[in-house]
């Protein structure tokens, strides 16, 4: 099948109740499925034979996946959020549509959320940008069309290469913020993107962690905010430490591809 063509990481923290229903739901998939947990403590579970387990206490976003991603023998890898639930058909149609096109890099489709009203399940669309593409022939151009209007990407199916070079520039950075727009960021840099329209992703609609807002994490009390925090202000953000240490990366990412 397809999808044995695709590794599925799901990274979390501290919310191992959320896992268990993951685990039950692709538990059927052919895929490999890497958990990658940031919890101070393990979670101890006995796990289908298509799961591998990586405890990573304490560990930032950015680098428990690129650990997670070093668990990938396939060509092609994507990340899902322990509360949302990828369509197998999907991924099956992402993994075909980038293979007859090898100028794109990424691919993703429409999204669902859902939600539990007393004994009922109540769906709804979810974050859609329907017709969605970045396909600019010069790399300014797609750059320019990746963020206007910004699209996340950090959910879709990637090339695994792809997914490698935008996660490397994450490295040492304790935002979860960061990560987010790099996916958009590297990818846009290195080839083509498109929704197309096929559903995704179903998404918990349920929030299950409340983030904290920062601008500089080194100025945060405890390690375990830094690993939530979430960019509020960019222009603050990229004059602080962290800031210049994620702009530094990107600017190597990119002297790499251009000798390429």
């Amino acid at each position: 099948m397809k999808n044995s063509q695709v590794t599925i990481i799901i990274p979390t923290h501290e919310r191992h109740n959320l896992l268990r229903r993951a685990v039950e739901y692709y538990k059927y998939w052919d895929s490999k499925i890497v958990i990658v947990d940031s919890s101070e403590k393990e979670w101890v579970a006995d796990l289908p034979n298509n799961f591998i387990y990586l405890h990573c206490p304490l560990t930032n976003f950015g680098d428990k996946l690129n650990i997670a991603l070093t668990q990938a023998s396939t060509n092609y890898a994507a990340i899902c959020a322990d509360d949302d639930f990828l369509a197998i058909n999907g991924i099956s149609q992402g993994i075909k549509f980038l293979e007859q096109n090898p100028n794109y890099v990424s691919v993703q489709g429409n999204i669902i959320s859902f939600y539990q009203m007393k004994s009922k399940v109540i769906y709804k669309v979810g974050f859609n940008r329907e017709g969605y593409k970045v396909e600019g022939n010069t790399q300014s151009a797609r750059i320019k069309d990746a963020f206007s209007p910004y699209m996340h990407q950090i959910y879709s199916l990637h090339r695994k290469i792809n997914l490698e070079k935008c996660l490397e520039i994450t490295k040492g950075i304790h935002s979860v913020s960061p990560v987010e727009i790099a996916t958009t960021l590297v990818s846009a840099f290195r080839g083509n993107h498109k929704i197309l329209p096929i559903f995704w992703i179903a998404r918990d609609n349920k929030k299950h962690t409340n983030y904290s807002l920062v601008v500089d994490t080194s100025k945060t009390k405890r390690k375990d905010e830094a690993l939530s925090a979430v960019v509020d202000d960019w222009e603050n953000y990229l004059s602080s430490n962290e800031g210049l240490l994620f702009k530094q990366q990107f600017i190597d990412s990119i002297k790499v591809e251009k000798i390429k």
